[in-house]
């Protein structure tokens, strides 16, 4: 499990890398969230060290939100 200081690194980097996704939040009953999450999750699975998605941030026009 990353530390918060690992998620502030991720934060101040700006943008999302190889091993780190962005979802923006939502309520857990949303099908279409969890279809995002679970797919970014699915991608990351293949990458040889993992990676981890963040829910509730989003990346959009190249800036966090």
């Amino acid at each position: 499990m990353p530390s918060s200081s690992d998620v502030a690194d991720w934060l101040a980097y700006g943008g999302e890398q190889a091993h780190v996704e962005f979802k923006s939040g939502g309520p857990f009953s949303d099908k279409v969230l969890r279809a995002r999450v679970v797919r970014a999750m699915l991608g990351l699975a293949n990458l040889a060290d993992g990676g981890h998605v963040v829910v509730g941030v989003c990346e959009q026009g190249g800036h966090l939100r």
